[in-house]
């Protein structure tokens, strides 16, 4: 049985945590980033959201995706929850 697992919505980020589970319901797109066994460097973000893929499939409560947020802001300074710019920014 394929468990699908949701995410928790802190910190201003439900839009990006929708999007995160149309995404993860991409079975063809998840399964490939799944099996990606060295992700390139510099790829933060893909290797955050990686991370957060695994954390669906592996556990069996809901899982929260925060670091991708900051690493998201890392790469782009205007995407910050203070700021309550997630729908735009996203």
């Amino acid at each position: 049985m394929d468990r699908r697992n949701g995410l928790i919505n802190t910190e201003g980020i439900c839009y990006m945590n929708a999007t995160l589970q149309c995404l993860n319901n991409i079975r063809e797109l998840t399964n490939y980033l799944l099996q990606i066994q060295i992700v390139p460097p510099n790829t933060i973000v893909l290797s955050e959201y990686i991370n957060v893929l695994k954390g669906l499939k592996n556990n069996t409560h809901s899982y929260n995706a925060s670091k991708l947020r900051e690493k998201m802001e890392k790469v782009n300074k205007l995407f910050r929850s203070y700021k309550g710019n997630d729908p735009c920014d996203l």
